[in-house]
């Protein structure tokens, strides 16, 4: 899950996570963000916010995989070496 912020001073972009962030969250969220900011011609400055639920990306959509990469619960099933499953230090 990934949202757009509001309220943020201007040319400042800011996007909230949460869960499990899929290929279609970035397709709906992040890339406008990014184009718009293109558009403007200027800088991308970019606030995010990691929510404590965060479990981690999903794989692009490939022919060789089958999942999504998330389980129903917004956990990532990927391996506990892996970067999108390992802790994050803050």
């Amino acid at each position: 899950m990934i949202e757009k912020m509001a309220g943020l001073p201007h040319g400042v972009f800011g996007l909230r996570v949460g869960s499990c962030l899929t290929a279609h969250d970035y397709a709906g969220v992040i890339t406008p963000v990014v184009d718009e900011a293109t558009r403007a011609g200027g800088r991308l400055r970019c606030l995010n916010v990691i929510e404590p639920d965060f479990s981690g990306l999903t794989p692009p959509p490939s022919p060789t995989t089958s999942g999504s990469g998330c389980t129903p619960s917004g956990r990532s099933t990927a391996s506990p070496s892996s970067p999108t499953s390992a802790g994050s230090s803050r």
